[in-house]
């Protein structure tokens, strides 16, 4: 549920839905939160060399003659600086890019091969004894050979170890925010060992330097539900420094600690979470196919409507009018309505009684049962 009047908009409700990531995308996410300007553009690098290798249908960006043929059809061959790059990022032997680079412009005619034995491949780390001895020809074959092993070997490899694993998006936040703070420690001023005030305890943190840009960029904070955790915190502050064994005993009070500030605190941080919800409830209907019959419902409700909230709709078409039952994140202070006839007629309906009636159909997530007749007792006689 969500707090509601008529001037508030709220966002979306929080999804426990399951997604599945790689290790190497976990790890891509996380260096994208916590990376510094100077890191923008080798991650540029690295992403574009991913759209390629993806548009030209290749199976894995790791491999040497990928990158070759990459870094060949871009002209970027020559280009130190990003071949270190890419060679670091996928763990390749620059070496073993280098000749796939030279291999693919002989193939091309770019470059010609040249005749006997010359010491051209002579340091090549693929040649063993006297191998370094013999034509160019021969050592071309043995390095190509070599190559190719190590990139089946190093393929096994990489695919035992970029094995997938399915985490929530909470345990993802969670995640990135953990990798966020880890300069930041967090002081342990609430724990509980019956009750998780790990929430509670970051906004006590944050309260601590008033770092409201903090604590609204951190995503275990700045979650949907932060107005009830908010609502949920006042009950502990006061016990913070106390002996009412609130807290566990390795607890701690800050020097700095003042409970009318940390209060204070937490009524700015609720504004700053009202604006920001705004913002993204706006940006949710805008971007919705059927903002029209969500503003219309909005409207009737007198509190805004998102997308998400359709899952919980009630609907049940009458003859004379159309019954809605609230989505649950207003239900706690809306009760149902009805949609008559002629306020379809209304200048600020989208469309009319049909229109609305697919729209539901096609979206909203409960169907509404008959009312219970209701049956008033009988009179009482002396």
């Amino acid at each position: 549920m969500r707090p509601t009047t008529n001037n508030m908009l709220l966002g979306d409700h929080r999804s426990t839905t399951k997604m599945k990531v790689s290790k190497r995308q976990l790890r891509r996410i996380i260096r994208e939160y916590t990376r510094d300007p100077m890191e923008r553009s080798y991650a540029a690098t690295v992403e574009n060399y991913e759209a390629w290798v993806q548009e030209m249908g290749h199976i894995t960006p790791s491999a040497s003659s990928v990158l070759a043929t990459y870094l060949v059809d871009k002209e970027l061959d020559t280009d130190a600086e990003r071949i270190s790059v890419l060679t670091s990022e996928y763990k390749l032997d620059p070496r073993d890019v280098k000749h796939d680079i030279n291999r693919q412009l002989r193939e091309l005619g770019v470059i010609e091969e040249a005749e006997g034995s010359t010491k051209k491949y002579d340091d090549d780390s693929a040649l063993k004894g006297g191998q370094s001895k013999l034509p160019d020809g021969l050592q071309k074959g043995i390095i190509d050979k070599t190559v190719e092993d190590r990139e089946e070997d190093e393929e096994e490899e990489r695919k035992e170890k970029n094995e997938s694993v399915r985490i929530t998006k909470r345990q993802l936040r969670r995640i990135i925010s953990d990798s966020i703070l880890v300069e930041a420690e967090m002081l342990k001023i609430m724990d509980n060992p019956y009750e998780d005030l790990s929430v509670y305890n970051r906004i006590a943190n944050y309260a601590l330097t008033n770092d409201i840009a903090g604590a609204m960029a951190d995503p275990e904070v700045n979650t949907d539900e932060l107005y009830w955790e908010l609502d949920d915190m006042k009950g502990w502050i006061d016990d913070v420094g106390t002996d009412s064994n609130a807290f566990t005993d390795d607890s701690v009070v800050p020097p700095n600690w003042n409970a009318d500030a940390v209060y204070e605190f937490m009524g700015d941080l609720e504004s700053a979470w009202h604006k920001d919800q705004a913002k993204k409830d706006h940006a949710a209907v805008a971007g919705d196919p059927d903002k029209g019959w969500l503003k219309f419902m909005a409207n009737e409700f007198q509190s805004v409507i998102v997308p998400n909230d359709l899952e919980s709709l009630g609907w049940k078409e009458y003859k004379k009018y159309i019954r809605l039952s609230p989505p649950e994140s207003i239900s706690h202070a809306a009760d149902e309505i009805h949609i008559t006839n002629d306020d379809f007629s209304g200048g600020h309906s989208p469309g009319t009684r049909e229109e609305f009636v697919e729209f539901l159909t096609n979206r909203a997530g409960k169907t509404l049962k008959k009312r219970k007749i209701y049956r008033s007792p009988p009179p009482l006689y002396d």
